[in-house]
């Protein structure tokens, strides 16, 4: 990715959700604990999902919260402890961070650049996590990333690039965002910005509780985000290099080397031949995560607000059909052999906010 490219974009980054393991002094069933949170925090109606073998009686629970405010979740668990269980141990076995990529300006050519950006975000990673190709998914189905522009094409239209597969404990994801999901089926418009997460389960979870969470240093994991760019082309160059440079260019495929098989050459120069690191951007992807540290850190001493009762949300989440999307173009349909399940989508209706995820 040109170092221009997101100078055009303002760069933040958030604690999209986490996923926390509570254990209570009894069995009860999900239904239970569900309505239990709901009546007695300001937290609303959670994703439960029992743990154990016996999901219909169980003690522990993993709970999946949105937009996490960590002071407010341990005195919601404090409430449960007095006016339904016990809470024996809270565990973090899960956290997603995302970093967004806002025009600076409403631009027509920044926001029609936001495909291109949320593909560079994941194409250009330094270091990389899996050794599978990424992918392109979308409801029903999925494709290997071999073209950069019917990427980016599908990116436009609402999809999701992918690295890993369902069960990695390390994976990105990038899409562009133009909306926030609320309970499922409902959202509601945002400003609209290209958008990388990485998710990080079980022992990949930089924390263990939440009282951690509130001190820990999120620009410890800029190496999950930092970039790479293609290297100018020396004067000079052979044919050989040219057309190497070119197919780099390209974006056809990632830039970054694997970060648990990189040899000692690839980690002291930290890319491939042909690549050199994003300094401009990296240091911007730097202090945004130590906006989010401070952010974080700073919301322990704000009081909690109270509950109040949302306006019904205007804008109804659908399943993406032909012709949908942030920018409207004809659907290219994959070839047949691509268009199997995805490892990465289970359409859900009940509980969507699980996912493949």
């Amino acid at each position: 990715m040109e170092s221009h490219l997101l100078d055009d974009y303002k760069l933040s980054a958030h604690i999209d959700w986490i996923e926390l393991r509570v254990t209570f002094d009894k069995n009860s069933q999900f239904r239970y604990v569900q309505e239990a949170i709901d009546s007695l925090t300001d937290l609303g109606k959670l994703h439960i999902k029992p743990c154990g073998s016996n999901k219909n009686s169980t003690n522990t629970f993993d709970i999946r919260v949105q937009d996490p405010v960590p002071h407010a979740l341990s005195a919601a668990l404090k409430l449960l402890s007095t006016g339904f269980a016990k809470v024996i141990t809270e565990q973090l076995t899960g956290i997603e961070i995302a970093l967004d990529a806002t025009p600076k300006t409403n631009s027509n050519l920044a926001l029609l650049n936001l495909p291109e950006v949320a593909f560079a975000l994941v194409r250009n990673l330094a270091h990389r996590h899996s050794l599978q190709p990424d992918i392109i998914t979308y409801p029903g189905g999925f494709y290997n990333v071999t073209s950069r522009l019917l990427a980016v094409e599908d990116l436009a239209r609402g999809f999701t690039l992918r690295t890993g597969r369902k069960g990695s404990r390390k994976r990105h994801r990038s899409y562009v965002k133009t909306r926030d999901r609320i309970m499922g089926d409902t959202g509601i418009l945002v400003s609209p910005c290209a958008r990388i997460e990485i998710t990080l389960l079980a022992n990949e979870v930089p924390v263990s509780t939440l009282k951690e969470l509130t001190t820990y240093r999120f620009e410890s994991l800029v190496e999950h985000f930092r970039q790479l760019k293609v290297a100018p082309l020396p004067a000079g160059a052979t044919a050989a290099e040219r057309m190497a440079h070119e197919d780099l260019s390209e974006g056809h495929h990632p830039l970054g080397t694997i970060a648990s098989t990189r040899s000692r050459a690839h980690k002291k120069r930290g890319s491939l031949a042909g690549t050199v690191r994003n300094v401009s951007a990296n240091e911007r992807i730097a202090a945004a995560l130590r906006t989010l540290t401070r952010h974080v850190a700073n919301s322990v001493k704000k009081p909690t607000l109270e509950r109040v009762v949302l306006p019904a949300p205007a804008v109804k989440i659908s399943v993406l059909s032909e012709g949908d999307g942030v920018i409207a173009t004809p659907l290219i349909t994959p070839c047949a052999p691509c268009l199997t399940t995805s490892p990465n989508y289970v359409p859900s209706t009940n509980n969507p906010g699980w996912g493949a995820w």
